[in-house]
Formats: C-alpha cells, structure tokens, sequence
C-alpha cells in the first residue's frame, strides 16, 4: 500500500485548528485512509480522497460547535457511515479495493 496523504483546507485561518483536530480524529479511528477535510460556509465537508474528491459527508458546524465531544462524536459516525457506504467495515484500512459506494454516481468515483 503506497503512503497515505491526508490534509485540510479552510474559508478562514482560524478554522485551521478546527480542521487539523478532525483530521487527527479520522486518523485515529479509521487510519490508512485519504481522508480530506474542508471548513467553509458554515459546514464540514468530509472526504475520502481514494475515493472520490467531489463526493463526502458534510456537517453543519452550527450543529457541533457547542462541543468538542459531539463534534468528535459526529465526525467519526459520519465518517463510518462513509466507509459502510463503500461496503468497508468501520475500521483500519485493510486494503480493500472500493469501485462504489451507495448514492455516489460512478462517474465521481476515482479510477
């Protein structure tokens, strides 16, 4: 398995440690995975860049910005429910090969 990259862009720098914080959960709780994070206009778009870089889970941030714990709590279920998607089991990447996941047009996914 070649190295993984993972990274975050934001609207504003001081989302920047917002962003690298959920990136560090997403690594701890599904590692081996391209996980992408993106704050801007109000929300949290979630991707799994192996798989497709226009298609993700997205989270209001005015739904966890009460809380570090519901956000981390949030995060890891949208997350999951990602990876179930693409027929994974929530969990370490174990090298599987995903050619779809549930509700993402084929045309979006990356070869």
């Amino acid at each position: 398995m070649s190295e993984t990259v993972v990274g975050f862009d934001t609207e504003y720098e001081r989302d920047e440690p917002l962003a690298r914080d959920i990136v560090n959960t997403l690594c701890e709780h599904y590692p081996g995975f391209g996980w992408h994070v993106r704050i801007k206009g109000g929300g949290i778009h979630i991707r799994n860049l192996d798989w497709s870089d226009k298609w993700g889970m997205f989270l209001k941030t005015k739904n966890v910005n009460h809380d570090v714990a519901v956000l981390k709590r949030m995060v890891v279920m949208q997350a999951g429910e990602l990876l179930e998607r693409a027929w994974l089991k929530a969990g370490p990447n174990r090298g599987q090969e995903v050619t779809s996941i549930e509700g993402v047009p084929q045309k979006h996914m990356l070869p």
